[in-house]
């Protein structure tokens, strides 16, 4: 690494200047490889009591010793104030101090090179010797510190004597969490593989297991659930949510929760994952596993998942056929925790409730024109993803139902309450599968008796016989929409080739009704897939039977190819 000279640096005698001392430790100097370099700037760092760290970086080729192409050194106290993207109305977050001192490096002909034009070494702190045994970067050990660490771990040695040899030994400050990051590299030594076959063995006697280790023997991924988890998910496998829970044990290990919905319209969890990382290699191995451990998984016909590009690249690897929805609850979350702007909100809101495309377009325009800055963020992050999250472009597709309401994300404030970060991925495991055990005993275990309900409100009999076919949740929410059945509404029914066809005209807006194919387009039919009132309306006009509503649906009571209604009979479906 060479350092160019007959530079002129402008002092500021109110500031802190060490470009006299940087001059001294890599004036006319090279380096041949990354860690020689690395050695001069950690005497600098001793030295001078600030610290510079690797900001942005272009790394080289495998087995180059320069290790990066090109790199920017950032002084630690010196983080920036994200820029505004919303015409004030994004929350700024300030970070570390507002230090600008940086430099940049250069590999050339085999060197790496400090740029001299890059360079500003005034700084806008001073540096004191406690501050400095504090930081973070300084308080990283070496390989071989580190592997003496792990001796002292393996005999067992406490965390306070472990701080004080190295506070002895290394001159460096160790923190409580520091230890706990090393003792993830011992997690197969810690725990003997007896613990982890017992573990195994616990599972499969009221389960089913499955682990995969990469080609050194580390954990990739574990999966496990219940029986009556598999009994639960035969009977609705249309729509599973994935969604994931950070910071559950020290092992940086995320859990996997792919849950569905019960006839009540409760969130219920069917299987769960521990993964390593968040890489699509990793998912593909979880939903692998998902595939292998649920019965009829080609079934599920949408998954309903966060805006995790590697999560969504897995899906479409194992599961080509299905349908990925983006959870409308993680789209409204993210807006709110970036922009204040309440219109921004409603408009939003507005743009996913909506059911036309040409009203949808129109909301963008009116928000590329009103919050330019905010159509900026929100073209680049979400409204390219629109056919997966609003509700104009599902037509067709099976889902949750309301996805705006966060039911299905419940069920895990449950199992949060009972884990901790500091835990091993031993013990958190053993956590889990205690915690779905308490899950299933809150809820009713036995599905056929936790689908069985009675209507609210009486009607007569070939609607009350409607109502009986299906379960509970749905039946409210069907009672709920046919109060307003007998509002009067003009009709206009055409007959094509056995197809009838109304066109329901209702509180100023324009539904079609298919009766032969059970289908509406109202925004009630598409996001629950259950009767509307204007279909009611409809067979009562053209004297349809009722039994002829009764189509295969995952909210019946029973779920077979025939539905058998108390009142009505048998409905050929």
């Amino acid at each position: 690494m060479a350092v160019g000279s007959g530079y002129s640096w402008s002092v500021d005698q109110s500031s802190y200047d060490h470009a006299s001392r940087f001059e001294a430790y890599f004036g006319g100097r090279t380096f041949s490889s990354y860690y020689e370099f690395e050695e001069a700037l950690n005497r600098f760092h001793e030295e001078c009591l600030v610290t510079f760290r690797v900001w942005s970086g272009l790394l080289s080729a495998p087995g180059d010793p320069c290790v990066y192409r090109r790199m920017t050194l950032i002084c630690t106290h010196g983080n920036f104030d994200e820029e505004s993207e919303s015409a004030g109305f994004r929350k700024r977050r300030k970070k570390n101090g507002g230090c600008r001192a940086r430099f940049s490096v250069d590999e050339i002909d085999g060197v790496l090179v400090v740029g001299v034009r890059s360079q500003m070494l005034v700084h806008n702190h001073g540096g004191s010797e406690v501050e400095y045994r504090v930081d973070p970067v300084v308080g990283q050990l070496t390989t071989e510190e580190r592997m003496k660490v792990m001796r002292f771990l393996l005999y067992g040695m406490p965390i306070d004597s472990i701080r004080s040899v190295a506070r002895r030994d290394y001159k460096k400050e160790l923190t409580r969490g520091d230890v706990n990051n090393i003792k993830c590299h011992l997690m197969d030594t810690v725990v003997p593989a007896e613990s982890w076959s017992e573990f195994e063995a616990l599972v499969r006697e009221s389960g089913d297991f499955s682990c995969t280790r990469d080609k050194e023997g580390r954990i990739e991924c574990i999966s496990f659930r219940r029986t009556e988890q598999a009994k639960l998910f035969e009977l609705y496998p249309e729509v599973v949510c994935i969604d994931r829970i950070c910071n559950v044990n020290r092992n940086r290990f995320c859990l996997l929760q792919f849950v569905i919905t019960d006839g009540l319209g409760r969130g219920r969890c069917v299987m769960y994952s521990l993964v390593r990382d968040e890489e699509c290699s990793t998912y593909i191995t979880a939903l692998s596993h998902f595939r292998d451990l649920m019965p009829n998984a080609n079934k599920v016909q949408t998954f309903v998942v966060g805006l995790n590009l590697a999560r969504m690249g897995a899906i479409r690897t194992v599961f080509q056929r299905q349908k990925i929805l983006l959870c409308q609850v993680h789209v409204v979350r993210a807006v709110h925790r970036n922009f204040e702007n309440k219109l921004v909100w409603h408009l939003v809101r507005r743009l996913m409730r909506t059911t036309s495309i040409a009203r949808f377009s129109a909301l963008c325009l009116r928000m590329r024109r009103k919050f330019p800055r905010f159509y900026t963020y929100f073209f680049r992050v979400w409204l390219k993803h629109a056919h997966s999250w609003a509700v104009c472009y599902l037509s067709g597709t099976v889902c949750f139902g309301n996805l705006t309401n966060d039911r299905t994300e419940k069920v895990h404030r449950w199992l949060k309450e009972d884990l901790y970060a500091g835990d091993s991925l031993f013990n958190c495991c053993k956590r889990v599968w205690a915690s779905s055990d308490l899950m299933l005993v809150n809820y009713e275990c036995d599905v056929f008796e936790s689908r069985s309900r009675r209507p609210l409100v009486p009607f007569n009999n070939p609607l009350s016989g409607v109502v009986y076919a299906f379960t509970r949740y749905a039946a409210k929410r069907m009672l709920k929409e046919w109060k307003s059945s007998n509002n009067p509404m003009s009709v206009v029914a055409v007959s094509r080739s056995l197809k009838v066809v109304e066109q329901v005209f209702s509180r100023r807006l324009a539904y079609k009704v298919d009766v032969r194919k059970r289908l509406c387009s109202c925004v009630f039919h598409q996001l629950y897939g259950i009767p509307c009132r204007h279909l009611l309306f409809a067979c009562l006009k053209t004297k349809v039977p009722m039994d002829y509503l009764l189509v295969k649906n995952r909210w019946l009571d029973v779920y077979l190819d025939k539905v058998e209604s108390p009142k009505l009979g048998v409905a050929n479906i």
